[in-house]
C-alpha cells in the first residue's frame, strides 16, 4: 500500500471520531494535521492534477465533512488566533502557516464537491492579521517551507 493510501485510510478511520456531536480539539487537531500531512505527501503544484485515489475520497467524504468542516474550522480559528495573539519564540510562525495551509487545503480541496464558501468562508480579517503578524516577525526555513504549494499558501512567501 502506497504512503497517499495509508494516509486517505488513516483520514477515514478518523472521520466517524471527528463527526462524533462531543468530538473535541484533540479530534480535530489530529484530523487536521493528517489531512495537511496528505495534501503535503500529494505535492500539489500549479496546474497539478489531484491523485485519482484523493479524488475518490473528497468525494466519497463530503457529505460528511459538511458538518465535519465546522469543528476543523473552529479549532483552526482558535488555534491560529492563539499564534496570532502570541510573541513569537521559535517555530511559531511554522505553526501557523500550517494551520493556515490546512484551512486552505480544506477549501481547495472540498470546493468541487461542497459549497465551501458557505461553510468555510474566506476571512480577510484573518489574512490581514497573519499579513501584519509576518511582516514583524515570520521567519521561514527554506527547509522546512514547502516548495511545490498553490500560490494561494502564500503566507509561506513571507519573511
Amino acid at each position: 500500500m502506497t504512503t497517499l493510501a495509508n494516509m486517505i485510510d488513516d483520514l477515514s478511520r478518523q472521520l466517524p471520531e471527528l463527526m462524533h456531536p462531543q468530538a473535541d480539539a484533540q479530534v480535530a487537531r489530529s484530523f487536521s494535521r493528517a489531512f495537511y500531512a496528505l495534501y503535503t505527501e500529494m505535492r500539489v503544484g500549479p496546474g497539478d492534477a489531484l491523485p485519482a485515489s484523493v479524488q475518490a475520497f473528497l468525494q466519497q467524504t463530503a457529505p460528511d465533512m459538511r458538518s465535519g468542516l465546522l469543528p476543523l474550522d473552529r479549532y483552526l480559528y482558535s488555534r491560529m488566533d492563539a499564534l496570532l495573539g502570541t510573541i513569537w519564540k521559535s517555530d511559531e510562525w511554522l505553526g501557523l502557516c500550517h494551520l493556515r495551509s490546512t484551512r486552505e487545503a480544506l477549501r481547495d480541496l472540498y470546493a468541487p464537491y461542497l459549497p465551501i464558501g458557505d461553510i468555510m468562508p474566506a476571512d480577510p480579517e484573518l489574512d490581514a492579521a497573519i499579513r501584519d503578524k509576518g511582516n514583524r516577525e515570520a521567519v521561514q526555513d527554506a527547509n522546512l517551507t514547502p516548495t511545490r504549494f498553490p500560490a494561494s499558501h502564500w503566507w509561506w512567501g513571507m519573511s
